[in-house]
This record gives C-alpha cells, structure tokens and sequence, in this order.
C-alpha cells in the first residue's frame, strides 16, 4: 500500500483524508498515517491508519508557499502527486446530534470562532508572525453579535480573550465534536 503523511496537525489531517479518498479511488491501496483518526471516520475500513510518522509520500504544502497562485490544498495535493483540482471534502456523517442541536439552537445563523492561540499550537513561538490582531475579531465580533450566533471552537492556550462570544466550546470537544459543530455553522471566523 501506499503509505503517505500531511503535517501532524487537524487541518493537515483534513487536507490529507482528501488525498487519500482520492488515491482509494483511483484504486489505490492506503495507509493514511496521522494522530488524528476521527477524520478518517468517512474512510473507514477502506484504509489503513497508523499513528503519525515520516513516510517518503507527503501531501504536505509548505514547498508551495511561494506560489500566490496556489492554496495550501492543492500544494498539497501537488506533494503528493495528485492533480490540484481534486475535492476538498470529508463526507462527514454527523456523529453528536445533541450537540448539533445545541449548535443551531435560536433562530440566528451560527458562526464557528476560532480559539485565538499560537498558529500550529507550536510551544517554540514557530509561526507566531501568523497570529492575527485580536482586537480585528473582536472588533469584527462585535460587528455581527445582533445578527449571528457565535460559537467558540478549538484548543490551546488563549493569546486573547474574546468577549460576546454566545457558546463556548473551546476545551470541551473531542475532534468529532468540533468537526460536527463546525460544519453546522453558516461561517467561520479565524
């Protein structure tokens, strides 16, 4: 089988479950090789998982970070030999229905915000040019409070305390929660 790798991180992992469905369709036997199995849940028993380690096949995109005209995705898929044009999708079954309800509960539209902290939740401060102004979200928080639902998502340690915020589930999913959560919501704020 193939074995093949992202970053160590989620969003690495979600970009890597693409690449890897398409491989699975493409006839391909795989092992996806991640901390994060949950988001392999939609691929289950059509693959392989194993924990996270460095395999010579990468759908990784920090080699294209100079390229303005590519995303992150398809430098992904770039690395790893798949063409750039492929979904990006996970075929998410929802799994916590109680949550769910929790999540749309109003009659507001509801948008996900991000947990301010250290970018790729590195503790060396690698990456930390990438965190955005703070007070710009809560200004902007503050902006769309009478018209949205606001629901705070991720882990990490808080760079900034956001205010306004209507539910908090920062700290308190597992990642099929705030997968399940995430893809409730009308936007995304991060």
């Amino acid at each position: 089988p193939i074995e093949i790798r992202a970053g160590s991180g989620l969003g690495d992992s979600i970009y890597l479950q693409s690449v890897v469905r398409h491989l699975i369709e493409q006839g391909e036997q795989v092992e996806a090789c991640t901390d994060w199995p949950e988001v392999f849940r939609p691929l289950e028993g059509k693959i392989k998982l194993s924990p996270w380690r460095r395999t010579r096949r990468v759908a990784h995109y920090p080699q294209g970070k100079n390229n303005p005209n590519t995303t992150q995705f398809q430098d992904s898929c770039l690395r790893a030999g798949v063409s750039p044009d492929i979904d990006l999708r996970l075929d998410w079954r929802p799994q916590n229905l109680k949550l769910i309800e929790k999540v749309k509960s109003g009659s507001r539209p509801v948008v996900a915000v991000q947990l301010p902290r250290q970018p790729m939740n590195r503790k060396d401060g690698f990456g930390s040019e990438l965190l955005p102004n703070c007070a710009v979200i809560q200004r902007a928080l503050d902006l769309i409070a009478p018209y949205v639902k606001t629901v705070q998502i991720g882990s990490g340690d808080a760079h900034f305390q956001l205010s306004g915020i209507d539910l908090n589930l920062a700290h308190r999913t597992s990642v099929s929660d705030l997968i399940d959560a995430v893809q409730t919501c009308d936007g995304v704020l991060g």
